[in-house]
């Protein structure tokens, strides 16, 4: 398949030999091994920029070009970053008391000093001196709950504010860890709108992408115009394998994925926009990291000064700790960027960052020593981004004239360990005979106890979950499993999930990411049930369960705005397309949630609602992560309370 479409910023130069019919080839077989449809790439060398399209932005026939649009994930980041510079750097206004303080403090304004009385937090010291640059380097200590948002609190950032004070704990002391946070930057986006009395997307747009003439950006779906929703919008995709055969491309199927309705959580990664808007974009940062004063042939105007692209890209806080041994492998965060380790020597330092959607990835590069930026944008999630990364750290090691094995061993050294292709794989269906054998007997009390716990639970800031009993023989949903998933963990998973009952938690509402929730019982159910029952005098009880989390993937008729090209005919060649729902068993933790009771211990065995507490381990640092009952363990639950019109 030819490389759809060419364009270039500046169209002498001679940056077009990166994208020469050998890396088409290149990209081509990377695409059909990585089950990805389409991506386009864009290159910006010395001012110049080139970018072309490879295979198809939507099935059956829309090709994958410099223009096709594309979700570009929390690359949305850096961009609410630079709008706060612009802001702080930008012209004072006396009459605007807030933007007087913003400018005054800078990036150690605190978010409270532009949101005052509606900005609070479960600890009251953190909340008072959390800051701009806190918040936007990821070190307040606060974890994210990607579980909470969605449309069912609004559009409005602000509502993620409200949530803010009943979110929980800090899972991090203040200021001593980078733990990624989407929330807070819908935090900053509503301290901004404070400020400007404009909406993020409203304020990026006259901030940067006008000035810019990135005129194929935008913040909502609705925003694209009608010609540009047929021919240029990309569809995302996911790739199931089939489990059953060796077999990859012909034996699985994509699925669609639905365009996602981000709601308040918007400002941490809604854009969306073209490779040849990125390479305005790029082209401005590294404008202002060589300090070009001049204009633009294009006649664009630079937004982005040597002084603000210092300050985004200044180092904050640290990733991760390196290996030992390995001194000089530290990674960094500044303020919507990361910063890789100093591979290539002090002289070429490298910024970047991902971005990853349902159904999107991207990947962004720049070389402000080298006047070099690349990033691709493509109709995956996960494998876009292997890939993406792949290729962009290629087209590096070209730019610094690396060859060979000296090109492969700078790949190597650079890359983020990521897990391998996300081609999942079945779970197993044991037919309804075998249940009888692998399910362990739960006695009748236990069993009367978790019939008594159906209904609906609510928390003030994560909403309302109904709580149900999950029973396999019944269930419809695909499940499916990631490859790095093991098979002893796969077996014992699709064991416990036969187990008869277990509980099965859904949040009511629409939520920006689809998921699922299965509470298991432990093995010593029947014992602390007997407990439960045989102690009458205790008016508190608490029952343990492992967590599963599961997520979402697939059915078109979820698309934040109905109408748009579904992506879903049959492609003409052997795939098959089904648009339809497919769930990952995406975590599992042991004592992931527990059960406070506090009906009176006479009334457990009787099948009426019981009065009682449900916690579990959502925040984003602990879901997955094997709970305890060590000191400290309830305030790692996130606790919802049974809806009393249900008692």
């Amino acid at each position: 398949m030819e490389a759809q479409g060419s364009a270039a910023l500046l169209s002498d130069g001679g940056v077009h030999h990166f994208l020469d019919n050998d890396f088409a080839d290149n990209v081509h077989l990377l695409l059909e091994e990585h089950h990805i449809p389409g991506m386009s790439i864009a290159v910006v060398d010395n001012g110049r920029a080139s970018a072309k399209g490879y295979g198809l932005a939507r099935f059956p026939d829309i090709a994958a070009t410099p223009n096709t649009l594309y979700y570009a994930g929390s690359t949305t980041k850096a961009m609410l970053a630079a709008a706060t510079g612009v802001l702080i750097h930008g012209p004072k206004d006396q009459s605007n008391p807030l933007l007087s303080t913003l400018q005054h403090n800078r990036w150690a304004t605190t978010i409270r000093s532009l949101l005052p009385g509606k900005w609070g937090l479960n600890d009251e010291y953190v909340a008072a001196n959390i800051t701009i640059e806190d918040a936007l380097s990821h070190r307040t200590g606060l974890s994210g709950a990607d579980f909470m948002y969605g449309n069912w609190m609004s559009n409005d950032p602000g509502l993620i504010v409200q949530a803010m004070p009943h979110i929980g704990c800090l899972t991090k002391p203040f200021r001593t860890a980078w733990q990624y946070n989407n929330l807070m930057y819908s935090v900053v986006a509503d301290t901004l709108k404070a400020v400007t009395a404009l909406d993020c997307g409203a304020l990026l747009k006259k901030l940067l992408w006008d000035p810019l003439g990135m005129t194929s950006t935008f913040w909502r779906l609705e925003e694209i115009p009608p010609d540009k929703q047929e021919n240029d919008l990309a569809r995302g995709y996911y790739w199931v394998g089939n489990d059953q055969s060796q077999q990859k491309q012909e034996e699985g199927y994509f699925v669609p994925e639905p365009y996602l309705e981000f709601a308040g959580i918007a400002p941490a990664g809604a854009v969306i926009s073209s490779v040849m808007d990125y390479s305005s974009w790029i082209s401005e940062l590294l404008d202002a990291a060589k300090q070009v004063k001049d204009t633009r042939n294009s006649g664009g105007q630079h937004v982005i000064t040597p002084e603000l692209f210092g300050e985004l890209t200044t180092a904050r806080s640290m990733l991760f700790e390196p290996p030992m041994g390995d001194h000089n492998q530290h990674r960094a965060y500044a303020l919507g960027w990361a910063l890789a380790p100093p591979v290539c020597g002090i002289h070429h330092p490298i910024i970047f960052h991902a971005g990853g959607l349902n159904g999107f990835g991207t990947q962004l590069y720049l070389l402000p020593n080298d006047s070099f930026g690349v990033v691709t944008l493509g109709n995956t999630a996960v494998s876009s981004n292997i890939v993406g990364d792949a290729i962009c750290l290629n087209l590096i090691g070209k730019k610094l004239g690396l060859h060979g094995a000296d090109r492969t061993k700078f790949v190597e050294s650079i890359r983020s360990k990521l897990p391998p292709d996300a081609v999942p794989e079945m779970a197993s269906k044991p037919e309804q005979e075998e249940l009888a054998d692998s399910a362990p007997a739960i006695g009748a009390d236990a069993q009367r106890l978790l019939q008594s716990l159906v209904g609906e639970y609510e928390h003030p800031a994560f909403g309302h979950f109904r709580v149900s009993v999950y029973e396999s023989v019944r269930q419809d949903r695909p499940i499916l499993y990631l490859p790095w998933v093991s098979h002893s963990d796969r077996a014992e998973r699709d064991k416990r999930r036969n187990q008869l009952p277990c509980l099965s938690v859904e949040p009511v509402g629409s939520r920006t990411w689809k998921y699922w929730l299965l509470l298991h019982p432990r093995s010593d159910v029947d014992q602390c049930v007997e407990d439960m029952v045989s102690r009458r005098n205790e008016n508190s009880k608490t029952l343990f369960f492992d967590l599963e989390n599961l997520n979402a993937h697939g059915n078109t008729e979820d698309d934040a705005l109905l109408g748009l090209p579904r992506g879903d005919e049959r492609p003409d060649r052997a795939q098959i397309m089904r648009d339809e729902v497919v769930w990952n068993s995406n975590g599992w933790s042991q004592k992931g949630a527990a059960l406070k009771l506090t009906t009176a211990a006479a009334q457990l065995a009787k099948s009426n609602p019981v009065s009682c507490t449900l916690g579990m381990r959502l925040l984003s640092e602990l879901i997955g992560k094997d709970g305890d009952e060590e000191a400290g363990w309830e305030q790692q639950m996130v606790w919802f309370h049974r809806v009393a019109s249900e008692l």
